[in-house]
């Protein structure tokens, strides 16, 4: 009985690993939006899409916010665009994002704080 509520459920998200034509549109809705709103969305993926609902997943309640209030409008018309029909999102946090987007590289580290050593701007602390 288990397996059969473990098919369904990746029946409703498109399998194990989610649907991939539902991750490449959500991919192209992210490639549209401007740089500083992308970054929002770095850590985000589609779950599924149930009638014209698309259920988004964020690694924390902050970007919800975000991607609920400030960013909500231009995605959902971005993704009407990309998907050919209206869509409205319905938004969730899964903590656990934040971990998988840092442990697969994804994440762009500014190279000014990766430096090491004496980064004084005084000049008396000169070596």
């Amino acid at each position: 009985m288990a397996d059969e509520a473990t098919r369904d459920d990746e029946a409703v998200r498109g399998g194990p690993h989610g649907d991939p034509a539902l991750m490449r549109a959500w991919q192209r809705t992210i490639s549209d939006l401007a740089p500083s709103q992308r970054a929002w969305l770095r850590a985000s993926r589609p779950l599924t899409l149930h009638g014209s609902t698309l259920i988004v997943t964020v690694a924390d309640s902050f970007t919800r916010t975000q991607l609920e209030s400030r960013l909500r409008g231009e995605v959902e018309q971005i993704l009407a665009g990309v998907l050919g029909h209206e869509v409205r999102l319905a938004v969730t946090v899964d903590a656990d994002l934040a971990t998988q987007d840092a442990a697969g590289g994804s994440v762009d580290l500014d190279k000014s704080l990766q430096r090491s050593g004496d980064m004084s701007t005084d000049p008396s602390h000169e070596r």
